[in-house]
C-alpha cells in the first residue's frame, strides 16, 4: 500500500425519482438502472477503486512511478471540488462526482468475463468498479468474494494477520508489528475455536436470518479461494509483495473473515477503557491543589458529560451514563499509586511493516461528516444528502467499492477487505446509508482481587484471582510462532527466524490489562467491552440492508443498525425521509458507579445488560427543523461518551 494523498471516501445522494426498468431477462445481468428507483446517487473514492501490483508492474513503478489508472483516476476529480465548489449546481456535480447507479451503459462496460457459471462481473470505464451479478444469491456471494480477492488480496491477507494478533508471523518481527500483535492480544486475542463459535453463534441468535448469513459466508470464501487459487498459478495475478515476502498466499476460511471483523470491533469500532489513565489525571490532580474537593471538581470539568453548548445530531434526549446518579465511593478501585500500574506491554499501534514500507491500519482520529437536508427545504421535495465517511489514505485504499445483485441482493457501495460480502456504506434500490465514527462507550475496567488457592497472601502477579468469593485460575493461552526478523528475510524455518510469543490472560470480566493495588490489596485490572465476541453479530444488519425486501423505510434501517455490534453513527435517507441511529452494543451499567474511573469487579457492580435496548438508543427520524448534520459529535442531550 502506497501513500498518495490524505483523502477520504465522499458519497453525494440526491432523492429524486426516476422510472424503474423493465425487468431482466434469465441472465444474471441486469440493465444500466434495473431496479434503481426513486434516487439519484453519485460518489467518489479517492484516489481510485485500487488493485495491487504485480512483481513486473511493481519494478516499473519503482523505476518510473507508473500506477495502473485504476489506483488514482478519482484524485482529480476529488480535488477539483475545492476549486468547483462556489458553483455547484444540480448539472455540475457530475463534474466532481461519479454516476452510482446500478449496472452499466454499454457503452461503458470495459470488461465482462464470469469467475464460475451463474456469475457474471462487469468492470466499467475508466473507474474498474466491479459489477457483479449473480443467478443464485450464492453466486453473488462468490463474487463478491472473487473480485474482492482481486482488488484487495493482500490487503485482506495483511489483515487476517492482524485480526489474530500474528501479524509478525507474515510480515516479520519489526517493533512496530510485534507492537500491533501485542495490542490485538489485549483487545481480542481469540483461538481459532472462539472464532468459529461466532459463526455458530448467529443462527442461535437469529434463526430466520443466521443460516443464510453463515451459508452467504462460505460462499463469499469460496469466491476468495478461486481468485487465490489463480493468482498462486498465474504471476500476473499476484501481488508483488508475496514474491518479496518469499511466501505464497494461503487459502481464506470464513474464520478469516472474523477475524477481520474483530479487528474492527476491538481496535476501529470501539471507544472506552481510559480509567486507568482518568485515574492517573486525577491522583495528579490531587497532589498538585492538595484538595480532594477542588481535584474532583476541576476533573469533573474537564469531564463534562452534561454540556448544554456541545452540538448534537439529534435534539430528543437519550440520556447515557449521565443518568447514573451520584457515585458510590464503595464502587470506584482507585490504584494505590496510579504511575505505578504495572502495564502488560502494548502500545497504540497503528502501522505494520510490510515489504514495501509502512502499512497503515487505523482510520484516521475522527472528522468523517454527514449532512443531510430533508424534503421540506429541498426545492426538489426529495431529502438531499452528502455523506463524507473518512477513511482511505492509500491506494490501494482500505475500502473498495462493489456493485452486487442477486435474489435478495441489490446494494451498490463500498466494502471492508476480509468482511466485502455485504456493503459496508451505500445504496440499496430507493435508500442510502452512510457512517461517523462514534467513539461510544463500549469498555470498562475492572479491578479483581488476586488471591492464592492456599490463602497465603498473593502478589500482584498472582494467577488466580476472586470470583463469587472462590479463588479462581485465570484463563491463559500463549501462542507462539517462529518469525522472520524483517519482511524481506528468508521464510522460516531459517537460522534467521526469531521465536514470538503472545500471552493473553482473562477473568470472567475481561483481559488483564496491567496489575497494581487498591488499598493495599493486589488487583488485576481488566476490560470488559461489550462487543467481546459478538462482533460477527453486525453481519445481521448487512443482510438486510443490502436486501430491498427488508429495508422499506426509516424504522427499518434503525432496527437493523440496532442490532450492530460496533460503535458508529448511522445515517439514512430516501424519497421521503431523513433519518439517524447510534448503533453499537453499549453496556447497561449500574447505578452509582463512575463513567470515568476502574470499578470493583466483585460482580456488585458489573454491567446489568451487555447492550442498550432499540429504544434506548440515540435516533431520530425527519426532524422539525428539516436538517441533521454529524462531524463525530454529541449525537444527543443526556448522551455521555468516552
Amino acid at each position: 500500500m502506497r501513500t498518495v494523498a490524505k483523502v477520504g471516501l465522499a458519497i453525494l445522494l440526491l432523492g429524486a425519482l426516476a422510472a424503474p426498468a423493465p425487468a431482466a431477462g434469465p441472465d444474471p445481468v441486469e440493465p444500466y438502472r434495473q431496479g434503481d428507483t426513486s434516487i439519484v446517487a453519485l460518489n467518489i473514492l479517492p484516489p481510485g477503486q485500487g488493485r495491487y501490483l504485480n512483481s513486473a508492474e511493481e519494478a516499473q513503478a519503482q523505476a518510473n512511478g507508473t500506477q495502473p489508472a485504476m489506483n488514482t483516476n478519482q484524485m482529480d476529480l476529488y480535488t477539483s471540488l475545492i476549486k468547483g465548489a462556489p458553483g455547484l449546481t444540480a448539472v455540475t456535480l457530475s463534474d466532481f462526482f461519479k454516476d452510482e447507479s446500478f449496472g452499466v451503459k454499454p457503452e461503458d462496460v470495459d470488461r465482462q468475463y464470469s469467475p464460475r457459471p451463474g456469475v457474471e462481473v462487469i468492470r466499467d470505464k475508466p473507474y474498474e468498479v466491479p459489477h457483479v451479478y449473480g443467478v443464485t444469491r450464492a453466486d453473488t456471494m462468490f463474487g463478491a468474494g472473487y473480485v474482492s480477492a482481486e482488488d484487495r488480496m493482500f490487503m485482506m491477507d495483511v489483515l487476517r494477520h492482524i485480526g489474530r494478533g500474528n501479524s509478525s508471523e507474515f510480515l516479520g518481527a519489526s517493533p512496530e508489528n510485534l507492537a500491533m500483535d501485542r495490542q490485538v492480544y489485549k483487545s481480542a486475542g481469540y483461538t481459532e475455536k472462539e472464532l468459529q463459535k461466532m459463526i455458530d453463534r448467529l443462527p442461535k441468535i437469529d434463526p430466520k436470518r443466521g443460516p443464510t448469513v453463515v451459508k452467504d459466508l462460505q460462499d463469499y470464501t469460496d469466491g476468495v479461494n478461486q481468485y487465490f487459487s489463480e493468482a498462486r498459478q498465474d504471476p500476473t495475478k499476484l501481488p508483488a509483495e508475496y514474491p518479496a515476502l518469499q511466501l505464497v498466499p494461503q487459502d481464506w476460511k470464513p474464520t478469516d473473515t472474523v477475524a477481520v471483523a474483530s479487528l474492527i470491533g476491538s481496535q476501529l469500532g470501539v471507544g472506552g477503557g481510559a480509567e486507568l489513565q482518568n485515574a492517573r489525571f486525577l491522583e495528579k490532580l490531587q497532589r498538585t491543589h492538595k484538595s480532594r474537593q477542588k481535584a474532583q471538581s476541576i476533573y469533573d470539568d474537564f469531564r463534562v458529560l452534561k454540556d448544554p453548548e456541545a452540538p448534537t445530531t439529534t435534539n430528543h434526549l437519550f440520556p447515557y451514563l449521565t443518568d447514573l446518579g451520584p457515585v458510590n465511593p464503595k464502587s470506584i478501585a482507585m490504584p494505590d499509586h496510579p504511575g505505578r500500574v504495572v502495564r502488560s506491554a502494548a502500545s497504540a499501534a497503528s502501522v505494520v511493516t510490510g515489504p514495501f514500507g509502512p502499512i497503515n491500519v487505523s482510520f484516521p482520529d475522527g472528522m468523517s461528516n454527514a449532512l443531510l437536508v430533508g424534503k421540506s427545504l429541498s426545492k426538489t421535495g426529495h431529502p438531499l444528502a452528502v455523506f463524507g465517511p473518512q477513511t482511505g489514505y492509500f491506494s490501494p485504499e482500505i475500502l473498495m467499492e462493489m456493485d452486487l445483485h442477486g435474489p435478495g441482493i441489490a446494494t451498490r457501495g463500498v466494502g471492508f477487505p476480509g468482511i466485502s460480502l455485504y456493503t459496508l456504506i451505500g445504496r440499496g434500490t430507493d435508500y442510502a446509508w452512510s457512517a461517523t465514527s462514534a467513539n461510544g462507550d463500549q469498555v470498562d475496567t475492572f479491578a479483581e482481587k488476586l488471591c492464592r488457592p492456599d490463602g497465603s497472601k498473593p502478589g500482584i502477579h498472582s494467577a488466580y484471582y476472586l470470583k463469587d468469593g472462590k479463588c479462581t485460575k485465570m484463563y491463559k493461552r500463549t501462542d507462539s510462532w517462529a518469525a522472520k526478523p524483517t519482511a524481506g528475510g528468508q521464510p522460516c524455518p531459517d537460522p534467521s527466524c526469531v521465536e514470538v510469543s503472545m500471552t493473553t490472560r482473562r477473568t470472567d470480566n475481561g483481559i488483564v490489562q496491567a496489575r497494581g493495588r487498591v488499598h493495599g490489596i493486589p488487583v488485576a485490572f481488566v476490560h470488559d467491552r461489550s462487543s467481546f465476541k459478538r462482533e460477527v453479530d453486525s453481519a445481521l444488519t448487512y443482510y438486510d440492508m443490502a436486501n430491498p425486501n427488508h429495508i422499506n423505510g426509516p424504522k427499518d434501517f434503525q432496527r437493523a443498525f440496532g442490532r450492530f455490534a460496533f460503535s458508529f453513527n448511522w445515517f439514512y435517507l430516501d424519497k421521503k425521509h431523513i433519518a439517524y441511529v447510534r448503533g453499537g452494543y453499549y453496556p447497561h451499567r449500574r447505578k452509582g458507579t463512575s463513567d470515568s474511573l476502574p470499578l470493583w469487579g466483585t460482580g456488585k457492580w458489573d454491567w446489568k445488560k451487555r447492550n442498550l435496548s432499540y429504544a434506548e438508543l440515540a435516533k431520530d427520524i425527519d426532524p422539525t427543523k428539516g436538517w441533521m448534520t454529524s462531524w463525530n459529535n454529541k449525537p444527543a442531550p443526556g448522551w455521555g461518551a468516552a
